[in-house]
């Protein structure tokens, strides 16, 4: 069994991790998001000091479709139907079912509300959302384990209508200080707009189209 120091240092190479506590998904000693990092010798340490940590894979750039059991499966079959096959991608064997890792470039949460909140599916995003990565262990004993090995593969354009009112019609609560509504007339046609030149952008595009998108909405957040 490869340590979790080890596992922990090889994660790092390529996305900001954390300590969680032992067969738990917590960080510990009070850490946040915001302590998640990529530095070697950060990791090494925090590692060497709790070596029964599980490894919080903070989620930037990414989505993570948390599948849990029948019911998760079921729910993200019936989602394919409407939207689009996910392809093929990274999946980790969580203690009750699984997680399916793809790219996001853009920041995500941890809402499933624009997806009608599915039963047994829960996301995690961005710099907001977390999981629990191999070769952590649930709570029930069972270890985190990579599926398969395959790259993370880049969500479908079809996603990214519902992605997107999850992602940006809800203001966080740092945003909203000093502003009576989340939401107005014109903030609504703004996005809206941003939506249609996305849905339209052509393939190659959308990375550039995205990073326009969020700049511009994130201004308008910003004035509340």
């Amino acid at each position: 069994m490869t340590s979790l120091l080890s596992s922990a240092l090889a994660l790092a190479a390529v996305q900001p991790v954390l300590p969680l506590e032992p067969r738990g998904k917590r960080p510990l000693a009070g850490l946040g998001l915001r302590s998640a990092t990529q530095d070697r010798e950060t990791v090494a340490s925090r590692w060497q000091r709790w070596p029964d940590a599980n490894i919080g894979l903070r989620c930037d750039g990414l989505l993570v479709f948390d599948v849990d059991g029948k019911d998760g499966e079921q729910s993200l079959h019936r989602l394919e139907e409407r939207y689009g096959p996910l392809p093929a991608s990274r999946v980790a064997f969580t203690g009750k079912g699984q997680h399916r890792y793809f790219r996001f470039p853009m920041l995500a949460g941890n809402s499933t509300r624009g997806l009608g909140r599915p039963t047994g599916l829960d996301l995690r995003g961005g710099t907001r959302g977390y999981v629990c990565a191999p070769p952590s262990r649930h709570a029930n004993g069972r270890r985190y384990e990579w599926a398969n090995e395959d790259p993370i593969a880049e969500l479908p354009e079809s996603w990214l209508q519902p992605l997107m009112k999850i992602v940006l019609a809800a203001p966080s609560k740092d945003s909203l200080q000093g502003t009576r509504s989340a939401e107005t007339g014109y903030g609504r046609r703004a996005l809206e707009s941003e939506l249609e030149v996305l849905l339209r952008a052509q393939p190659g595009e959308r990375n550039e189209a995205l990073n326009r998108s969020v700049f511009r909405l994130a201004q308008l957040v910003a004035r509340g």
